[in-house]
């Protein structure tokens, strides 16, 4: 019997030892050649011909298209067609946004001097197409050094004076923006007479692309010397009575900047400057508030700007802004009132001190008691220090 189990199990295709029968005479592993229809699907899957694939478009390109780009984009923004200037620009600007590493690679191809000869160009949408690559071979640093040799701020300066196009304008001015954020940009603007430029800019044409870069121009020592000398603190009170919030938002970061010196701040002073940024103090705009603050707390360091901020009501504006609900308003606002807090000195003596203190100043205590809890060590200082100077006495 044994061995006829053992005889039809071979004819079945499984083979088996003894070691590997159990306890019950069962083989505990079958080893034999695969057969029937589970077999046959398996042979069939691992021998059948790979389906057709549809070929479809896909942005990836060769290595060597990825090498021979550059200078290609290069070759072509030299041609004497307009048309074939703008398709280039075009293409070059596609293939400047699809990849990072792409710009740093046109830089190398050398394409910033002749972008930059571009600028000057008769045809108004290749000007156009130039800045605007430009401005994007400025987000890379190699491309800042490449324009810093290439002297390409004076040509960008040329553009920012396009009367023909904003668009170039403003391409201009952004890559401007970018340069100054590096001192050596910064610099090369102010020696190529940006700042004289644009305070004349902002005079004839206020905007917020005219006011970021003469901010720029101001960082620098020098420019900063230039654009006093050219009035510009009068050119900013100015521009606080334009409509545009954005507008006023960085006539005010500006008039901050300018009115570093003593001097800088009574011409300000003399101007009007004061009465306006008390004004602006209750604008609709937090942005316009947290700058006409930031302002106004540089020019009242002078004694004849915190008697003209007192008596504009100042105090009042400043006591509401405490409650703000940006960061930056109430700082400015706290430090603001300190320095208001400072003019009390000169009618400490008097009779009407406790009348002054409680009618001005001491309605600011309790928030500025609230502010000295702040998690912010720099705002709760301050807080601190604003309350010891009003609380001060003789």
């Amino acid at each position: 019997c044994e061995r006829r189990k053992t005889g039809e199990a071979a004819r079945m295709g499984y083979t088996w030892g003894e070691e590997d029968r159990g306890f019950d005479k069962r083989p505990n592993r079958i080893e034999g050649m695969g057969m029937g229809m589970g077999h046959n699907l398996q042979t069939m899957l691992a021998h059948q011909v790979r389906p057709y694939v549809e070929q479809k478009e896909t942005t990836k390109v060769s290595v060597a298209f990825l090498a021979r780009a550059p200078h290609k984009f290069t070759d072509a923004i030299l041609r004497e067609s307009d048309e074939a200037k703008r398709e280039a620009l075009g293409s070059m600007s596609r293939w400047l946004t699809a990849h990072p590493k792409h710009k740093a690679s046109q830089v190398e191809a050398g394409a910033v001097p002749y972008l930059t000869s571009l600028l000057s160009d008769v045809n108004a949408t290749v000007r156009e197409g130039a800045a605007l690559v430009l401005s994007q071979l400025a987000t890379v640093y190699s491309g800042i050094e490449a324009m810093l040799r290439s002297k390409t701020v004076m040509s960008l300066l040329k553009g920012v004076l396009d009367s023909e196009s904003s668009l170039t304008r403003d391409r201009c001015h952004a890559t401007l923006h970018l340069l100054g954020e590096y001192p050596a940009g910064a610099e090369q603007i102010v020696r190529a007479g940006g700042t004289t430029m644009l305070v004349k800019e902002c005079l004839k044409r206020p905007s917020v692309e005219n006011l970021k870069s003469l901010g720029y121009c101001v960082r620098d020592p020098a420019g900063l010397k230039e654009a006093l000398e050219r009035q510009a603190n009068a050119c900013m009170v100015e521009c606080l009575s334009n409509h545009s919030a954005p507008v006023i938002q960085f006539a005010c970061k500006n008039l901050s900047t300018l009115t570093i010196s003593m001097e800088s701040k009574q011409e300000a002073i003399a101007e009007g400057g004061v009465e306006k940024l008390v004004g602006l103090l209750s604008h609709r705009e937090w942005t316009v508030r947290s700058a006409a603050t930031c302002a106004l707390m540089s020019i009242t360091i002078a004694v004849e700007g915190k008697e003209q901020a007192f008596n504009a009501g100042a105090v009042k504006h400043l006591t509401d802004l405490l409650h703000d609900a940006n960061k930056s308003v109430v700082l400015y606002a706290v430090r603001t009132l300190g320095n208001l807090a400072e003019l009390k000195r000169t009618v400490m003596l008097t009779p009407q001190d406790d009348v002054y203190k409680a009618t001005f100043f001491m309605p600011a205590m309790n928030q500025l008691k609230v502010i000295m809890g702040n998690p912010d060590t720099v705002l709760a200082k301050s807080a601190r220090d604003t309350a010891d100077l009003i609380k001060w006495r003789p």
